[in-house]
């Protein structure tokens, strides 16, 4: 689950405010307002804008927001003890990229079980 407090947390340490972002991202302060309180979900898209705002890999920020990296990190560290920075980021970069791909993987179930039930709603309708 995105833990999208953590864009304010991101916005505040660099000294931003929300119109700032928001006129930056094309999108109004409101939807950015909303974005960082949760009752808004941030798209694909929004995540990789954000990402080049703050010059990140769209990983890095997604890492953030998933609250996952001392998981990783901690998981990594722990299939082989002695890895370097180097490998600890490939490795939490790959880990990252998996989740990401799990979780997309389950909103596109999502949105075919929802199109599966419009169909046979229209099918009823007609």
């Amino acid at each position: 689950m995105i833990a999208a407090h953590h864009l304010k947390d991101l916005r505040l340490k660099n000294n931003y405010t929300q119109e700032h972002l928001a006129i930056n991202l094309g999108i109004s302060q409101k939807s950015y307002s909303n974005i960082e309180n949760g009752t808004k979900k941030i798209t694909l898209d929004l995540v990789y804008e954000i990402a080049k705002f703050y010059e990140m890999d769209s990983i890095e920020l997604l890492s953030v927001l998933f609250d996952a990296t001392p998981k990783i990190i901690n998981e990594i560290k722990s299939e082989k003890p002695g890895k370097d920075e180097m490998e600890i980021h490939h490795g939490i970069n790959d880990k990252l990229q998996l989740e990401l791909i799990k979780s997309l993987n389950s909103r596109i179930d999502d949105l075919q079980k929802i199109i599966k039930m419009k169909d046979e709603e229209l099918n009823r309708l007609r």
